[in-house]
């Protein structure tokens, strides 16, 4: 172990009550635990297989199994994990692996000497465990807010030492099997986390992010891809939360494939299967993920794939999955099977369901498939599957392609049965372009089943152009 050699004779004493208090099979650090890393400045940076196995441990601080850094050159880290179990308490961020090509300061401009590929795997095993921010995470929030309040002024200090203070208090204690950071280059990240018994904050498969900020040359085309697995059973997500299976952003090309499956949970977070989205500049995103909730509860919405383009950025989303629950699921919020949104673009969401069995219940709306643009063409195909007794109060659609300019095309279909419930409106399709032609095929099912409001086959709407509907 290590422990920072800085610290106050107050610090000193508070690390001796500690550590009197803890039991013997317990241990108390002060500063990140890692099991192997490799930090240079320059060249490349690599670690290979390291691993931290730690039972009733106790630490606020963070965790990497593997962790490769460097400013300039590639970063690779394979072969890393974290095993915690035995009531251990980690007050800080857990890592299964992590590579990072890094600097201070954003590099925005084509010279930058910051170029290299980031490469990471890593597995997390939680056991009897606990991951979160504790007070650590609103201490670092007061942090920002007394910067910016020097910065800015009282308001703004006191207004972001509240905002980072509520953030920080969720989100700095998080989960995750792989961490990809480059800056100019590709970011690869491919990770696992298994929780049982636990409690955690954010949990994420896989990470990969591209943090180049700059305009990049035309012959750079940069890739960020993530693949992640997350299993959580018995676990407690804390209110506020996010859980991704994967999270790719930043690149040119953004994809992210991932899986989430949950069972006897208590969850208060939203929860992506896969996460592929762009904040700025132009690009693509593209998201394939499957959601499974077995006997467990969701505060908040679930995608299956999310593929998102944010107003300052421009380019496709396409996106497709899946999302079931079982065994009396509940979600407070929406579900969507696959999600596609641009303003500037054209947005696909395909091979998307949405299943509901024995008995489980959603609050909110369900799509199938939802594509959303405001310039560009949408496509929407998807369906969805109520059955065993489940319901849903909001409304219900097969698939949803929606356009301000371009053409909306949506394919899908809805069925319910064995005693399932609709209360909103159910459309097996619902195409509808503001201006452009609007084509929607769709059906709906019903078999010892209730609706409580309209029923559409298929819906096309139109303000300039031609509406088509079969179903």
């Amino acid at each position: 172990m290590s422990v920072c050699p800085q610290f106050t004779f107050c610090r000193f004493l508070s690390l001796l009550v500690l550590a009197f208090v803890c039991c013997w099979t317990s241990a108390v650090y002060a500063a990140p635990e890692v099991g192997h890393s490799d930090i240079v400045n320059t060249g490349n940076a690599a670690s290979a297989d390291g691993s931290v196995t730690r039972s009733a441990f106790i630490l606020e601080g963070d965790v990497w199994g593997g962790y490769a850094q460097t400013g300039a050159g590639n970063a690779a880290t394979t072969g890393a994990s974290v095993t915690l179990t035995g009531e251990s308490v980690i007050t800080g961020n857990v890592f299964g692996g992590s590579a990072q090509v890094y600097a201070s300061g954003a590099p925005t401009g084509d010279a930058t000497t910051f170029i290299g590929n980031a490469a990471s795997t890593g597995v997390v095993t939680l056991s009897n465990s606990t991951v979160t921010s504790g007070t650590l995470g609103v201490t670092y929030g007061v942090t920002y807010g007394v910067t910016y309040g020097v910065t800015y002024g009282v308001t703004y200090g006191v207004t972001y030492g509240v905002t980072y203070g509520v953030t920080y208090g969720v989100t700095y204690g998080a989960t995750y099997g792989s961490y990809a950071v480059a800056i100019k280059g590709n970011a690869t990240s491919t990770g696992t986390v298994t929780a049982t018994d636990s409690k955690v904050g954010n949990v994420v498969g896989a990470i990969s992010d591209i943090s180049f900020t700059g305009t990049p040359d035309t012959s750079d085309i940069l890739t960020a891809s993530a693949t992640g697995i997350i299993t959580l059973d018995r676990v407690t997500v804390v209110s506020g939360s996010k859980i991704d299976g994967s999270r790719a952003y930043g690149g040119d090309i953004n994809t992210a494939n991932g899986t989430v499956t949950i069972t006897d949970s208590t969850v208060g977070a939203t929860i992506n299967g896969a996460y592929a989205y762009l904040y700025r500049g132009e690009g693509t995103t593209n998201a394939t993920g499957t959601v499974s909730l077995e006997g467990s509860s969701v505060t908040d919405s679930v995608y299956g794939g999310k593929s998102y383009i944010f107003d300052t950025g421009k380019g496709d989303a396409t996106a497709s999955g899946s999302v079931t629950l079982s065994d009396k699921s509940s979600v407070t919020g929406n579900l969507y099977g696959g999600y596609a949104d641009t303003l500037d673009g054209n947005a696909t969401a395909f091979n998307s369901t949405v299943t509901l069995l024995s008995g489980s219940t959603i609050t909110g709306d369900i799509y199938g498939g939802y594509a959303i643009t405001d310039t560009g063409n949408v496509i929407s195909s998807g369906s969805v599957s109520l059955s065993g007794g489940s319901s849903a109060e909001g409304d219900v659609y097969g698939a949803y392609a929606d356009t301000l300019d371009g053409n909306a095309t949506a394919l899908g279909s809805v069925s319910l049965s064995g005693g399932s419930s609709a209360e909103g409106d159910v459309y097996g399709v619902y195409a509808k372009p503001a201006d452009g032609n609007a084509t929607a095929s769709g059906s709906v099912t019903l078999s010892d089943s209730n609706i409580g409001k309209r029923v559409f086959g298929g819906l096309a709407e139109t303000t300039t152009g031609n509406a088509t509907a079969t179903g």
